[in-house]
């Protein structure tokens, strides 16, 4: 049998930023480490796990004309796999 943990449900006022450094941000660090990770966005219809996970719209369209700060979980982090990978070939 498989268990599995409800770690935590956020305010909806959560930014994209604080969103990701508590519930994403370690999870990467272990993917980085040779584990694997698996972060879920579940709910109704309409209750915001597209934007949690990508951004809003403008995100999606293109991160040249997108307000960085609203990025979602997604390219966050590939942002900090890639940067990470980066610095270690540097």
């Amino acid at each position: 049998n498989l268990e599995f943990a409800l770690d935590g449900v956020f305010e909806e006022e959560t930014g994209q930023e604080e969103f990701y450094e508590q519930a994403a941000r370690e999870r990467i660090e272990w993917v980085l480490a040779g584990f694997s990770a698996t972060l879920i966005a579940y709910g109704q219809t309409g209750s915001g796990k597209t934007h949690t996970m990508c951004g809003p719209e403008s995100v999606m369209g293109g991160l040249s004309s997108a307000d960085l700060s609203e990025l979602g979980v997604i390219p966050r982090a590939c942002r900090q796999l890639f940067n990470a990978i980066f610095h270690r070939e540097a």
